[in-house]
């Protein structure tokens, strides 16, 4: 009861006993870090049996800091840098902008290094971290008053929103130090007030619309929590709530997929909303069902997206980073077995971090099991995953049929990613970088850095500035179909309905379960164009043949992956390749080859590929064009219908498929191909081992 009277007594403005107030804060703040702070002798040998990699770096990033040093390398960083930046004579300067990024000057302000000295502190009990934290965390409270002068530097609003809990988490660390003085602390808890109220006023429709408005309020909300006991900003809870609320609304699709089509920022927004429900159950507060579900919605959205290997998807301004630990994050906070499984097998470094000891064995006891489903539409956001397994050696396609989304969005429609037998084949080619005035912005956001296509040179979305396009192409219809032995996906956009000879673009992918892909890219117009099919590889070293177009990896001892397109009759197809470039991280690039097909042509133009992964020898099937005649007999012109057939000759099948481009036979859908009559607009024959079956697709 003495606490609550105490309380409240603190008011804005006013002057408080900050030796009164500092026991009730730091149990509030151990409520927050679960009291990892406390952690035992056999905890610590446990740590460091386990984990010997993870605290190597986290000391050495310690120290680099110490040394007035800093590179952002954390795992979850959102703009990577790879060059370490040494201040001379540790004197700080929290505005810079080194290597003209000012990116860089963001991730400073955003002070998640500040965890790591106290990772390094609690693992080595050496005061000279928490001398070094202490003098930072003054330095930037002295030197960064909340002005106009500073909103683009050190107090835009997204910082001061992953500073707030960056504070607080880390703060945890040396609530026993000797260098905490209590005036210090005083004027910690005074800067995080005044971080509470700009983070309190600062709310726009920009912001309730944009994962700013999920990583500025996640931040509220937790320092809400710990200043609960100050009457003036219990508001905070109910306030910075209620906009979560209102961003979940706006900005997740019904599918789980975050608006802004960007894993990087889909998962950053997720750890914010599980953050914010570990923060509440933390404290017995209860928290919105709707965030519960958004957090759920969106982290089955990272599980199905996530290439067999675990890495999140790479689309718009994104990174290769692995998500089991994020999985396993959500798993425990949502206490579901289908995300366990695609989570970590032990709870992981950074976790048991978060959570504190307790959770490895609620962890390790949580259940574990595999969703049944394997592919997955996400028909909302114009996602679409085939897979053939939950292992890492699975194969997997992704297929971009959906909005752009906000500035993080690229020039991706139609694009795929492909993996197979544990490698990544086809990708992304990432971002690298958000400069404006850095020509690689435009390399990487531009059409020809995906694999989709593009008509007459020109992009179906036409890249201005780093975050705006001046024309922007939206999908026309996307629809999928899963059968037991063949997956389908389709989709248009409109990107070049205002050519004066407009052509309709259409992507088909039909996925034949655990052999290969078909893919046909069919162009509708009536006047001459020209046609171009991008396909961008994870790798440098990539063969093509001149005369057959076919081109494959050439990985000796593991997997490859064949390229080979089908040439029809009415065409003339060109193949060049090109050294490239690819960005895994924001920062770092590396080369890697790109195919591209090219064709011109008169009127409807249909390419087609198909995509073979294997393990070891490459597989190279023979494609033939066959005549598509209606019941009558008739031949049918094969740009209205298609006849292919495809043969493995080393394992003895071969497939046949009857593709309707155009209606014929006033809309009748009866056709003949190799003597045998199908009904549809898409079929496939199997033949294998003397049998034959007839599927029709659509």
């Amino acid at each position: 009861m003495g606490d609550v009277l105490v309380m409240e007594e603190l008011h804005v403005g006013k002057d408080y006993d900050i030796k009164q107030y500092k026991k009730i804060f730091i149990n509030r703040l151990n409520q927050l870090l679960d009291n990892k702070n406390n952690v035992t002798l056999d905890q610590l040998g446990f740590l460091k049996s386990n984990y010997a990699e993870e605290i190597k770096d986290v000391i050495e990033e310690a120290d680099r800091i110490i040394d007035g040093c800093f590179v952002f390398s954390h795992k979850w960083a959102m703009e990577k840098t790879h060059i370490p930046y040494r201040f001379k004579r540790n004197k700080i300067d929290w505005c810079i902008i080194p290597f003209g990024d000012p990116e860089w000057c963001y991730m400073f302000n955003r002070h998640r290094f500040l965890q790591s000295l106290g990772e390094a502190f609690l693992l080595t009990n050496n005061e000279k971290y928490a001398k070094r934290y202490f003098e930072l965390l003054e330095d930037w409270i002295d030197n960064n008053p909340n002005s106009d002068m500073l909103k683009n530097y050190t107090w835009r609003s997204l910082e001061a929103g992953l500073r707030c809990k960056n504070w607080l988490i880390s703060l945890g660390y040396f609530i026993d130090s000797r260098y905490l003085t209590d005036n210090l602390l005083k004027k910690i808890i005074d800067s995080l007030i005044v971080h509470g109220k700009y983070l309190a006023s600062d709310f726009s429709n920009f912001k309730k619309t944009s994962n700013w408005g999920v990583i500025e309020n996640h931040g509220l909300f937790i320092l809400s929590m710990v200043l609960q006991d100050i009457n003036e900003y219990k508001h905070w809870q109910k306030l910075s709530i209620d906009r979560l609320i209102e961003c979940c609304r706006l900005q997740i699709y019904k599918d789980g997929v975050h608006w802004e089509q960007s894993s990087t920022y889909h998962n950053e927004v997720l750890q914010c909303l599980l953050d914010v429900i570990k923060t509440a159950n933390n404290y017995n507060f209860p928290i919105d069902d709707s965030i519960i579900s958004s957090a759920k919605n969106m982290s089955f959205a990272t599980m199905y997206m996530a290439t067999p290997n675990y890495n999140q998807l790479i689309n718009g301004d994104s990174d290769n980073v692995n998500v089991c630990d994020l999985l396993a994050k959500a798993a425990y906070i949502l206490k579901d077995s289908n995300l366990k499984s695609g989570g970590s097998r032990d709870f992981g470094y950074s976790n048991i971090m978060h959570f504190g000891f307790k959770s490895i064995e609620k962890y390790r006891f949580l259940a574990s099991t595999m969703p049944k489903q394997l592919s997955y539409a996400f028909e909302d956001s114009g996602n679409y995953i085939m897979r053939s397994s939950w292992n890492e050696d699975a194969l997997y396609l992704s297929f971009d049929c959906g909005s752009m989304g906000g500035g993080h969005g690229h020039a991706d429609m139609f694009h795929i990613n492909l993996s197979a037998y544990g490698k990544d084949f086809l990708v992304d080619s990432g971002r690298y970088t958000y400069s404006d005035d850095n020509l690689w912005r435009e390399y990487f956001k531009k059409c020809s850095a995906h694999n989709t296509t593009i008509v007459d040179e020109t992009d179906f979305s036409q890249y201005k500035e780093t975050w705006v396009y001046s024309k922007v192409a939206r999908p026309i219809l996307h629809n999928h179909i899963f059968m037991e032995e063949v997956e389908y996906f389709e989709g248009s956009h409109d990107g070049y309905s205002d050519l004066p000879d407009p052509v309709f673009p259409n992507r088909k992918v039909i996925y034949v379960k655990n052999k290969y892909w078909l893919l046909i890219d069919s162009f509708f117009c009536n006047g001459r164009h020209k046609y171009e099919q991008y396909f961008n590889f994870a790798d440098k070293d990539i063969q093509l043949d001149e005369e057959s177009m076919i081109c494959s990896t050439s990985n000796i001892d593991s997997a490859n992956l064949t390229i080979v397109p089908h040439v029809t009759p009415h065409i003339d197809l060109h193949a060049t390749m090109n050294e490239e470039y690819r960005s895994p991280e924001y920062n770092k690039k590396v080369k890697n080859s790109r195919i591209k097909y090219l064709v011109r042509a008169n009127g409807f133009v249909s390419l087609i590929n198909v995509l073979v992964p294997s393990i070891g020898k490459t597989i190279i099937p023979i494609t033939e064009h066959l005549p598509v005649f209606n019941r009558n007999g008739k031949e049918i012109n094969c740009k209205n219908v298609q006849g292919l057939k495809i043969t493995f000759q080393e394992i003895g099948e071969e497939y046949l498929f009857v593709i309707v481009n155009k209606s014929v036979n006033n809309g009748q859908q009866f056709f003949i191909i190799d003597d045998i009559m199908v009904f549809g607009d898409l079929v496939m024959i199997k033949r294998c081992n003397n049998n034959e079956e007839i599927i029709r697709i659509k």
